[in-house]
């Protein structure tokens, strides 16, 4: 790294700078808004922050963007808190808490004449030379209003999401896989302590294999949600710390415990404690997926595709939850279809239709309400998407969806846009001939759309729509 890699540019546009979805801090921002949002998750630290800016100007610290895709456009590779704190002064709509709007229009108020809408920027395009430096950068926080140094957890994180070596590997590819399937982990959890519990016996225990350098998963999906939120929770809060669990047969201990509250209890015989329990993992369980890319799955055992559903006696419904534990909820029981684990692609802006169905889409407050409207829209989505990365490809044109996704699909995979796992996925729902495995596939989703009998589920529609997910974002990448 060196001086000569970053260049001064000036007086550049708010407006032209957009918050990097993958900031440590947003961790997996589905949009800039949602970047927003969860910046703000530390409301009193941005409050000081943009009066103290109001009042008294940025601090000395350039930001540190690369450029964006679109000519003329910047990420913010550093400073993503202070250029959320400018966005918001500069347009307190942008801030959708209304309690928290009205406190940044009185600071606008008082120092509107102080704000600035342009700033001086350093730019690279060497992603190496911004890793070492963001990582040299964060120290000291002084309550929010200079820059807040990383904890373990979130230099963790950063370190793997740019490919990185990382001290605490094992447990922050655990916890990124939880956080990508809607499990909340806060920026203080003890990584640094915790690290000791995720051995390779503990990790195949609660459902993942260690292959090379990715953690592999071994347990139906909605298993290894229901015991990623109990350990997440335990270890965050303080209930369980690592010296309750230091010996094998403590762990050991709390792992069958933890096993049994999701319904999926170790088997009987020692001999086999730490290995998954094949009475109770069905032959068709949910795709495996990779712990350093949430989002990649390996084909199902059969055509059909997995519908993240727990057979009867795998499952939470099996055992009760543990007293004072709610029950946990499934991925695809939810109000939105975009999450943080299955985000909006990055729709060109050109587009304005594609453009229209995202936004109609996120205007829907409740997907199991609206189902059917969900399901036209999400063809409508997916169509849009395939036509995009065909024509800009120079595929040609086989007249069936179906088979032109699985063509984008093969494409994809010899430029690696995508993974062979998540290839065979997404191809999974173009087998649209064998209607005795195929329950749901392209063209059931087009009969949602011309037949009265044909009435989607929101959980199919979810569900859909995650496994789907990296090649829908792929086609616009």
């Amino acid at each position: 790294m060196g001086r000569d890699d970053f260049t001064l540019q000036s007086m550049v546009s708010i407006d032209d700078i957009f918050l990097d979805e993958k900031n440590p801090r947003i961790r997996s921002g589905s949009n800039q808004s949602d970047c927003i949002e969860k910046v703000l998750r530390k409301e009193d630290q941005m409050l000081n922050l943009m009066e103290s800016i109001a009042k008294d100007g940025l601090s000395t610290a350039q930001i540190l963007v690369s450029p964006a895709d679109t000519s003329g456009k910047w990420v913010v590779k550093d400073g993503n808190r202070r250029v959320t704190a400018l966005k918001l002064l500069n347009n307190p709509s942008l801030c959708t808490n209304e309690a928290l709007r009205i406190k940044i229009a009185q600071i606008v108020a008082i120092h509107g004449s102080n704000i600035p809408s342009k700033i001086d920027c350093l730019s690279s395009d060497k992603q190496a030379s911004i890793a070492q430096e963001l990582v040299l950068r964060h120290s000291g926080q002084l309550n929010g209003v200079g820059q807040i140094g990383w904890s373990s957890y979130l230099r963790t994180i950063y370190l793997l999401n740019n490919t990185l070596a990382a001290e605490y590997k094992r447990a922050g590819q655990y916890l990124l896989w939880s956080e990508n399937h809607q499990i909340e982990v806060d920026d203080e959890f003890p990584i640094s302590t915790v690290t000791r519990f995720f051995t390779a016996e503990n990790i195949k225990t609660l459902g993942f294999e260690v292959q090379g350098d990715d953690l592999v998963l071994t347990a139906p999906v909605q298993v290894a949600i229901i015991m990623a939120r109990r350990v997440v929770d335990d270890f965050g809060t303080g209930r369980v710390k690592v010296q309750d669990v230091f010996s094998p047969d403590q762990a050991m201990e709390y792992l069958k415990n933890v096993r049994s509250d999701a319904g999926w209890p170790l088997p009987a015989t020692p001999s086999s404690a730490s290995s998954p329990n094949p009475a109770s993992t069905p032959t068709s369980a949910a795709p495996t997926s990779t712990a350093t890319n949430p989002t990649t799955q390996t084909s199902p055992t059969q055509t059909t595709p997995a519908t993240n559903t727990l057979p009867a006696g795998a499952g939470p419904t099996s055992t009760p939850p543990a007293a004072g534990r709610p029950p946990s909820k499934p991925s695809w029981d939810r109000k939105k279809l975009f999450t943080t684990a299955s985000p909006a692609p990055a729709v060109l802006a050109a587009n304005l239709k594609a453009k229209g169905v995202l936004f109609e889409i996120s205007q829907i407050k409740d997907v199991r309400m609206s189902p059917l409207t969900v399901a036209f829209l999400l063809r409508a989505l997916i169509e849009l998407s395939e036509l995009h990365y065909r024509n800009a490809n120079g595929l040609t044109d086989k007249r069936k969806l179906a088979d032109n996704i699985s063509a984008a699909c093969d494409s994809m995979l010899t430029t690696s846009k995508i993974t062979k796992s998540q290839s065979d996925l997404v191809k999974a729902y173009t087998v649209t001939t064998q209607t005795d495995v195929s329950i749901f596939n392209i063209d059931t989703l087009q009969k949602y759309l011309h037949r009265p009998s044909h009435l989607p589920s929101s959980s199919t529609i979810i569900t859909f729509w995650d496994e789907l997910c990296p090649f829908v974002r792929a086609c616009w990448s």
